[in-house]
């Protein structure tokens, strides 16, 4: 990150080997998962990357570079929570509610 920081004050692009140190240093070699019930127990696992993998940057491939992912991308419908309270609030139909449960659930699963 301090080479990016560096970088982004310049005006130039970083190097291959910035990069390449960069990449190192952000791409963590363990990682933790936790399985969260309501039990009394969770359940914590724990991975770690024995071998390093070489990545080649210039190979890997973004899913979303054509114009058609794009254009996909920009009319996505978006449920925020003020949102969908509105649209309760203004046209309370059986559809709108579930939608409302639906989003209140997923808002849940990221309160940690």
């Amino acid at each position: 990150m301090e080479i990016a920081e560096e970088g982004s004050e310049k005006i130039y692009t970083p190097s291959w080997t910035e990069i390449e140190i960069m990449k190192q240093r952000c791409l963590p070699k363990v990682a933790f998962k936790l399985e969260s019930t309501n039990s009394e127990y969770n359940l914590v696992e724990y991975y770690h990357l024995s071998e390093e993998r070489n990545l080649d940057i210039k190979k890997l491939s973004c899913p979303n570079q054509s114009e058609e992912s794009v254009q996909r991308i920009k009319n996505m419908k978006r449920y925020l929570p003020i949102d969908i309270a509105m649209l309760i609030y203004q046209n309370p139909t059986p559809e709108n509610k579930l939608l409302k449960e639906y989003v209140e659930r997923y808002v849940r699963k990221l309160n940690f």
